[in-house]
């Protein structure tokens, strides 16, 4: 009897613990409050593509008036925590971390839940903390966006790249509040590019037999599947996920869900014209690409208001994709001012990409577009053809790259 007692005392006590929210590690006081501090993010420039922590503050720095807050962007949050055997789910549920004043909150500027105090740490307890960037984006497209079953330990995104083109970054953090250095300071949230980017340079390019200079101005480019199981405009990332019972919770994998059908257009902008050109800067004996060739980069110029493309432009001509198998199967086309918009210039993309999911990165036999890289595409005029020489590919906060294609 007296032990049923005890059991019973016990189990409330437990369950009474797990679900108060205000649950301090050393008194009610600021220093045992949950703080986090957004210190990272890889660089890229664009205005959808965060360029650095400064960007993400600007983009993250929400209006007040009063009592009332109207987010521009914000970093979401989901926090679980397991106490004495139990896991309580979403103790954090997807709140907006941004940049702002908050009385007795982070000073750094990074604060969260708006008018109301923060959570404070168990002592104890080990947490789970998944981070991702725009959310308010991503809010916007209801159950086109976050998947309903998202969490701190699993993050599900439907992502339409037809639809959207926000940079996506993403965070996991486990803390054991038992081993870790300090909980008085704020938990430091690194944000990392969870898609890869495409970029496209066209150029004339200098031959020494031809002695080929010329000028145009690009028009219009798109993209066309040469199968009806191409090149996926559309997939569902996982952020989290079990391979062969295995949890791994900072492990990224994408589903690729739809190819828009063979020939189809896809990925469609538009311009009145960008310039490109070479120009000889010294003898033919003495070429310079680097100061003779004027590329246009495609995507990088916002279109007029009757012209198609707006959605893919305004990112220094990245175009956010998919990660994926690239199996050779699509071509980037485009038009030019002196060929006319029936002149359609075609150039299959490499299989080739030089990244792969199996190294982690650079592969030079790699046939993926894998998360975290971007990928820039030269592609060069010559008087007689049209080719793409390589690819060159780099981590988003490392360098540029190149693949050339000579026409």
């Amino acid at each position: 009897m007296r032990k049923d007692i005890l059991t019973v005392i016990l189990l409330t006590v437990l369950a009474s613990t797990v679900s108060c929210r205000r649950n301090p590690v050393e008194g009610d006081t600021p220093e045992a409050r949950m703080r986090f501090s957004v210190t990272g993010v890889e660089q890229l420039q664009g205005k959808s593509i965060i360029e650095d922590i400064s960007g993400l503050k600007a983009a993250c720095t929400p209006t007040i008036s009063g009592s009332t807050i109207t987010y521009k962007e914000s970093v979401g949050i989901w926090a679980d925590m397991d106490y004495l055997g139990v896991t309580k789910e979403n103790l954090l549920p997807n709140v907006q971390l941004a940049y702002y004043v908050k009385d007795s909150g982070n000073d750094e500027g990074w604060n969260y839940n708006f008018g109301k105090d923060e959570e404070y740490w168990n002592m104890g307890a080990v947490y789970r903390f998944r981070a991702y960037y725009p959310q308010q984006a991503l809010a916007a497209l209801g159950n086109d966006g976050i998947m309903e079953n998202s969490s701190a330990k699993t993050f599900m995104v439907n992502y339409n790249t037809l639809q959207m083109q926000e940079d996506l970054l993403v965070d996991y953090i486990e803390v054991d509040t038992k081993i870790w250095p300090d909980l008085s300071k704020p938990l430091e949230v690194e944000l990392k590019h969870a898609m890869s980017a495409l970029r496209f340079k066209i150029q004339f390019k200098y031959n020494s037999e031809d002695q080929y200079y010329d000028s145009d101005y690009l028009t219009s480019c798109w993209f066309t599947n040469t199968d009806n199981d191409g090149f996926k405009t559309i997939g569902i990332m996982a952020y989290g996920v079990t391979e062969g019972g295995i949890y791994n919770a900072d492990k990224i994998v994408w589903y690729p869900q739809y190819a828009t059908p063979k020939g189809d257009k896809f990925y469609r902008w538009e311009n009145d014209g960008l310039h490109f050109w070479n120009e000889q800067t010294g003898s033919s004996a003495q070429y310079k690409p680097d100061s003779e060739c004027h590329p246009a980069i495609a995507y990088s110029v916002a279109p007029g208001a009757e012209q198609a493309g707006k959605n893919f432009s305004g990112s220094n001509g990245w175009l956010m994709i998919i990660p994926q198998e690239s199996n050779g199967d699509v071509q980037f086309c485009f038009t030019t001012r002196t060929g006319g918009s029936d002149n359609v210039y075609s150039v299959p993309l490499p299989e080739i990409t030089g990244t792969s999911n199996a190294a982690g990165g650079p592969d030079p036999n790699g046939r993926e577009w894998i998360p975290g890289y971007r990928y820039t595409y030269t592609i060069s005029i010559t008087k007689s053809d049209l080719e793409v020489l390589k690819v060159d590919i780099a981590p988003w906060n490392k360098y540029d790259s190149s693949n050339d294609i000579v026409m």
